[in-house]
């Protein structure tokens, strides 16, 4: 059941574009036993655009969509039963309809976005602020356009949390190939807290990978934008010094294991000064990774080598 409020058609407030109007869109979990407090997909407004010459020749097609605010939540169960499974084949024939959708553009402001999977314990969850995507989506193979600006609230494969409450900017553009089921995103670049990252990645019907890595970032920009809330004074550090990254997700998507995930890090002859206490750590160099390839008995966390230099001497 797909529940609206109102539904309205307007054309100024779309100039030049006329609109279907819907208010308040509710969809509720499909899981045995759900309530309205159990929700997969909700907006305050969700509109339909299409060309209004176009409309007077009874020509509706729906080339845009907008949805604004509101959240969508899919959820997956430790029996790895979806809540997201609302289509139901139609009993009879449906008569035809003069309504068509040909969207070229797809705008999405202030959406919740969660999906909690309980089967491989992982969660994945983001506001977006503004997201645009831009292509040809009625056709078998296009090209999506992707602009987007989020506050990834988490991303969390088992106990382990990777991101938490932060912005993150992308431009990037996603291969789609109706045909094969599977989607491909180029070498890209994503920011998070304005630190730049290289992007990219493919899903498949059976298995998919995604790639982050970081070259020399500055040692400084990591403290002043990736710092604890216990320690805001990181802000005013100066220094020197270069951050690498670089971190591999792949998934075989026919099991119900756990994706693999790896990680290397390090810190290359770093240097931070903070100017009030005038206290200076000095030939900074990190070297560690993180993998739970094997499974999550083998699942570690390795730090080959930490040292650095202060007044009081080296540490090593």
């Amino acid at each position: 059941k797909v529940g609206v409020k109102k539904i309205d058609l307007t054309f100024w407030k779309t100039f030049p574009k006329l609109s279907v109007e819907f208010d308040h869109i509710f969809i509720k979990d499909t899981y045995e036993n759900s309530t309205d407090l159990d929700t997969l997909f909700y907006t305050e407004k969700l509109r339909l655009r299409m060309n209004p010459i176009k409309a007077l020749r009874k020509d509706y097609t729906v080339d845009q969509i907008d949805i604004y605010p509101g959240t969508l939540q899919i959820r997956v169960n430790e029996s790895g039963e979806g809540n997201y499974n609302i289509l139901k084949p139609s009993e009879k024939e449906s008569p035809s309809t003069p309504l068509d959708i040909d969207l070229k553009k797809i705008l999405v402001s202030n959406l919740r976005f969660k999906y909690d999977d309980k089967s491989i314990n992982q969660c994945y969850a983001t506001d977006l602020v503004e997201t645009e995507l831009e292509g040809n989506f009625a056709a078998s193979v296009f090209t999506i356009h992707a602009k987007s600006e989020q506050i990834v609230r988490e991303v969390r494969v088992g106990n382990l949390n990777f991101i938490k409450n932060r912005h993150a900017d992308m431009d990037v553009r996603v291969e789609v190939d109706q045909n094969t089921g599977s989607i491909k995103i180029p070498k890209s670049i994503i920011y998070v807290d304005k630190l730049q990252f290289n992007f990219q990645g493919f899903v498949r019907p059976d298995s998919l990978q995604f790639k982050v890595d970081a070259h020399q970032i500055s040692l400084t920009d990591v403290a002043k934008n990736l710092n604890i809330d216990e320690a805001q004074k990181l802000a005013d550090y100066s220094g020197k010094g270069k951050v690498t990254f670089h971190f591999l997700v792949e998934d075989d998507r026919q099991t119900a294991e756990a994706p693999v995930l790896e990680c290397q890090f390090g810190i290359d002859n770093g240097e931070l000064f903070e100017p009030s206490q005038k206290i200076k750590i000095s030939q900074i160099n990190v070297k560690g990774n993180f993998s739970n390839r094997g499974g999550t008995k083998k699942e570690h966390l390795t730090i080959e080598s930490f040292r650095f230099h202060t007044a009081s001497g080296p540490f090593n």
